[in-house]
């Protein structure tokens, strides 16, 4: 699923992560560099995608398989969906 389709779907599900980070968002987590986060999130029951980078800018959100924090071409981050609202 591309990035604006994700973001129909699921924006209003994910999980905030960074308080004003204008490079970055506040809702990407980076991969390699934040990974531990990602999977700290999924043990307190959230849903962890991957982003990959594309050619025409509408990065690709691997929604159908299951959190891989290896490392793989083009991945650049994950996004953590809180489905069952177990934030709040």
């Amino acid at each position: 699923m591309n990035k604006t389709e994700f973001f129909k779907r699921h924006g209003h599900e994910l999980v905030q992560v960074s308080s004003d980070d204008a490079e970055y968002g506040d809702f990407l987590i980076l991969h390699p560099e934040e990974v531990s986060m990602a999977k700290d999130l999924q043990e307190r029951g959230m849903t962890i995608v991957s982003v990959y980078e594309t050619e025409d800018n509408e990065d690709y959100i691997d929604f159908e398989n299951p959190f891989d924090s290896a490392d793989q071409h083009f991945k650049y981050g994950y996004f953590a969906i809180d489905t069952n609202n177990k934030l709040n």
